[in-house]
């Protein structure tokens, strides 16, 4: 081994991790966009949009947190 073998080995890594990360952010995105597209046009029943409702205000609600006590 020279000298900048153990350099190059790490910078690998780095950019192994770094694509990998990138590559779920884009797949996480695309499937959002996809999902998103489906349910704005899919023909569903009243019951199961306000269920998808529902469970779409529980998700923004955990990602938000509890609201702020009031003063």
């Amino acid at each position: 081994m020279n000298d900048k073998t153990l350099p190059m080995i790490v910078v690998g890594l780095i950019a192994l991790l770094v694509g990998g990360l990138f590559g779920l952010w884009v797949g996480a995105t695309t499937e959002q966009s996809a999902l998103v597209d489906i349910i704005t046009h899919a023909e569903l029943s009243q019951e199961c949009q306000q269920q998808l409702n529902a469970a779409v205000k529980s998700i923004i609600g955990d990602w938000e947190g509890a609201p702020a006590p009031a003063p």
